[in-house]
């Protein structure tokens, strides 16, 4: 009975409807042999969860625990307590430390007794109080040392746990706690069963781990034991892996549900910016299309290959941006009258076919524009030389005036 956290009462009433005997008179002796053996199944038990956190964080001592407290009942009134350290790399329950504030034979005043007090305080603060005992015999119980301390945001054991320096210059970090995990292992601690160490194991290996301590008790166990065990063993995980595949299709939903939602809000607000960007859009179409009635060879000439005319005192500026737009065709077609290049433009310089920007591969133009380059010097010469000329003449003649300057007194001018 006590292992469905079940009591006396109970143990009559059972008894009496299963027409059996009634529990013996010595139930509570019984209970107690019961305690002292699920105490040493559940410290192997929390011992092969240490070694087994240990190898799997590469043999180091150094582990990460999660820590968290249960009280009886709800609010800061509960009278027992229990603070539980879960590793982190194998998630089972590696440490328990179990608090009290009430003595029932402290009570009855029974002689002789072992008192069953372990705590004076409020109830909100036996779980940093049991943290701080779980640090303090971490190392001289199991050898080893929590260095991530993993609560809850609200907790203060990991405060208090700071203040005391319990590992010296090992400094111990915080580890923050998302969706109170440890809150939820402690429900299910209590609904196994209450003030029962037998939590312990059976959270760790199992139900099936109940067969050794009727073993230590030297009860031999019989084959509807074990279904009975092994049975509901298989119910939970049943029940563990459709709650896990459950949780994981409402993760998928919550995830699928969100990205549609992302993708309304950007689809909303492209909306929105494409209504504010319409006459740009239509601008930009504009452009293309005049890009599009613009021919290749547009884009070949120097001034789209060369930007140094875009700079500030270019005097042939002009010359290269006309090149450009209707590259002087008019000068060079024989047809005189306005239109565009066409298969039928002749130039008159070489008598071939003429395109926009024919003229500057018309070998004509070039050979005319170097008698052109040299009629342009020999007049630029002629006209030094008779600037010369003129300033020899203007000289001379003021030499002349200067020698027929005015002689004497009476104004006269000499011949």
């Amino acid at each position: 009975m006590r292992s469905i956290g079940r009591g006396r009462k109970p143990a009559q009433t059972l008894c009496g409807i299963m027409d059996l005997p009634p529990p013996t008179a010595k139930f509570n002796f019984c209970t107690s042999q019961l305690l002292k053996c699920l105490e040493e199944v559940a410290k192997k038990s929390m011992t092969n969860a240490i070694e087994e956190a240990v190898a799997l964080n590469e043999n180091s001592r150094d582990i990460t625990a999660a820590f968290d407290g249960s009280w009886q009942k709800r609010g800061h009134t509960s009278l027992n307590g229990v603070i539980t350290a879960t590793s982190l790399d194998n998630g089972k329950v590696i440490d328990v430390e179990c608090l009290t504030k009430f003595c029932h034979n402290c009570k009855s005043d029974q002689p002789g007794h072992i008192c069953m007090k372990n705590y004076d305080g409020f109830s909100g603060g036996m779980e940093s109080d049991g943290v701080v005992k779980i640090f303090q015999r971490s190392e001289n119980l199991y050898q080893v040392r929590y260095v991530n301390y993993l609560g809850d945001g609200d907790s203060k054991g990991y405060k208090k746990v700071e203040e005391l320096n319990v590992y010296g210059n090992v400094e111990v970090s915080k580890l923050e706690c998302c969706g109170h995990v440890q809150k939820r292992m402690g429900t299910r601690l209590r609904k196994l069963c209450k003030d029962m160490k037998d939590a312990v194991i059976c959270f760790n290996d199992g139900s099936v781990s109940r067969l050794n301590v009727l073993e230590s008790l030297g009860i031999e166990v019989g084959s509807n034991t074990k279904t009975a065990l092994y049975t509901i063993d298989k119910k939970r995980f049943e029940d563990g892996e459709k709650f896990a595949l459950q949780m994981t299709k409402e993760a998928r939903t919550r995830k699928r549900n969100a990205k549609r939602r992302r993708e309304d809000q950007e689809t909303q607000e492209q909306d929105e910016l494409d209504i504010q960007l319409e006459p740009y859009s239509e601008h930009l179409k504009r452009r293309e299309a005049k890009r599009r009635e613009i021919g290749p060879d547009f884009y070949a000439t120097n001034s789209m290959l060369e930007r140094n005319w875009t700079k500030e005192n270019r005097e042939q500026r002009h010359v290269l941006t006309r090149l450009a737009i209707h590259g002087f065709h008019h000068k060079i077609c024989s047809d005189k009258t306005y239109h565009n290049p066409s298969d039928s433009c002749v130039c008159e310089l070489c008598s071939q076919r003429c395109d926009r920007y024919h003229i500057t591969v018309c070998h004509n133009r070039l050979r005319t524009r170097r008698m052109e380059r040299m009629k342009w010097t020999e007049r630029i010469r002629n006209e030094a030389v008779l600037e010369r000329v003129g300033e020899e003449r203007i000289m001379l003649a003021k030499k002349n005036l200067s020698t027929r300057g005015c002689s004497g007194r009476t104004g006269e001018w000499g011949k």
